[in-house]
C-alpha cells in the first residue's frame, strides 16, 4: 500500500513538472485549439442538455488549469471513463492548444 502511495505521489509530481515546463515552452496554436474545441463543446456548452448540466464551462478558465486537468485525465489521475477516452487522441500540443483557445474566450456564467 505504501509503495502505491509513493509511486502515485512521484507520478503526480513528475507529471506536474513536465506539464509546467511544456506549457511554459510550447507556443499554443490558437487555430488548432479552436478546431479541437468543437469536440469539447458537444458537452461543455450553454445549450447542453439539462441532465448533463454538471459539465463545466471551459470558456474563460485558466490556461494551465485546463492543461493540468487534461493531463490528469490522460494519466488516469482523474477518473472519468468518458474524458479518458476523449483525451486519449490528444497530443501534448493539442492539449495546450485547446486549453489556450478556451482560456482566451469570455467567461460563461452558469444559467440559474
Amino acid at each position: 500500500m505504501i509503495k502505491k502511495i509513493v509511486f502515485a505521489t512521484a507520478l503526480m509530481f513528475a507529471s506536474a513538472t513536465v506539464m509546467a515546463t511544456d506549457t511554459d515552452v510550447v507556443k499554443p496554436n490558437f487555430a488548432n485549439g479552436k478546431q479541437l474545441s468543437e469536440r469539447c463543446l458537444a458537452c461543455h456548452n450553454e445549450s447542453r442538455l439539462e441532465e448533463f448540466n454538471y459539465f463545466p464551462y471551459l470558456e474563460g478558465q485558466k490556461y494551465k488549469y485546463i492543461v493540468r486537468q487534461l493531463n490528469n485525465f490522460k494519466l488516469g489521475l482523474r477518473k472519468s471513463p468518458f474524458m479518458e477516452g476523449e483525451v486519449a487522441y490528444l497530443s501534448g500540443q493539442d492539449m495546450i492548444d485547446v486549453a489556450y483557445y478556451f482560456s482566451q474566450q469570455p467567461k460563461k456564467k452558469p444559467k440559474q
